[in-house]
């Protein structure tokens, strides 16, 4: 009795199989039916045929594998004619669904870079659109959201650290460049990192500027610390810590920038500037040797004559 019930269930199965079998035939109508859509560009309809010729392949008695690698191209190239056309209405959030599911329903590394490249250009759009209305904070998050999730998208990166900068949102900006910058590690991200540590030493030493002139000296340095990591030995950068300190009459700090301070200037001028600070200091600090070496630097500019004096007169009390 038990070997008998065990051939009915066989049997059973067997006519489950047969009943849900697809013939050759009918796998070729429905991707006939799907490719008629496609051609006419009603892809919105073509896209749940083409899914079901790949189901019914599967199940196929016959080989049908040529249609179903069609109708798996034909999946692909539809969700990213969707995209585009979505795209030209200026619904970018709607276009960018398209292209992720492009994206995703394809092996081809050419496909997807594609796909890739068209969300990535959905965002910048979106963000492009926040930065024209002067909404900075909302460009950055609308950028920042694509970044996050593919922190190799060097471009949208870029856009977000330079909006939230603006938007006054520092850590996160410099979190987003040190991770662009720490892409250049690998030969191919090496173009986009120095391009971040420019945009960074830029960004830096402009906020540092702006706490300079409300004499915020305390952030002033911070960012001029930025600055110099990201723009290493820049004569503005140099410049102006050694000025800040100054101000703040720290003069063992404008001592200890001072010497770089001085030579990476570029031109004549700012070298004597410069060289005014250190001497300055070197006096404070009753370093009367190293303050002639700096006095007797200031050739030009409205300080010279006054080095030249204190030249002489800290020279006859050594």
């Amino acid at each position: 009795m038990k070997k008998l019930r065990l051939t009915l269930t066989a049997i059973a199965a067997l006519f489950v199989l047969g009943a849900n079998a697809q013939t050759v035939q009918e796998v070729q109508t429905k991707f006939k039916d799907a490719a008629t859509l496609f051609n006419e560009k009603k892809y919105t309809e073509a896209l749940p045929l083409f899914e079901e010729v790949i189901t019914m392949g599967e199940m196929a008695e016959g080989d049908v594998a040529d249609l179903m690698e069609k109708a798996k191209k034909s999946i692909f190239v539809s969700n990213l004619s969707l995209g585009r056309q979505t795209a030209k209405s200026g619904d970018f959030k709607k276009a960018v669904t398209y292209f992720e599911a492009a994206e995703g329903c394809t092996t081809s590394i050419m496909e997807k870079n594609n796909a890739n490249k068209m969300i990535t250009q959905c965002y910048l759009l979106m963000a492009n659109k926040e930065i024209k209305a002067d909404n900075m904070a909302a460009a950055a998050a609308i950028a920042d959201e694509r970044y996050k999730s593919d922190p190799r998208d060097v471009r949208v990166g870029t856009v977000a650290a330079q909006c939230y900068v603006k938007a006054n949102n520092i850590a996160r900006a410099v979190e987003i460049y040190d991770g662009i910058i720490k892409l250049g590690e690998t030969p191919r991200y090496a173009n986009a990192a120095n391009s971040a540590k420019e945009s960074a030493g830029k960004d830096m030493l402009a906020i540092s500027i702006d706490a300079i002139k409300v004499k915020d000296f305390d952030n002033a340095l911070t960012y001029l610390d930025l600055a110099a990591k990201y723009s290493e030995n820049n004569p503005t950068v140099e410049m102006a810590r050694i000025q800040v300190y100054n101000s703040l009459k720290q003069y063992n700090k404008v001592a200890e920038y001072g010497a770089n301070a001085v030579t990476v200037q570029l031109d004549e001028a700012n070298k004597s500037t410069a060289a005014f600070f250190v001497a300055i200091a070197n006096q404070e600090l009753g370093n009367k040797a190293k303050a002639i070496e700096y006095y007797k630097m200031v050739t030009t500019g409205a300080n010279s004559e006054v080095a030249k004096k204190l030249v002489v007169q800290l020279s006859k009390q050594e």
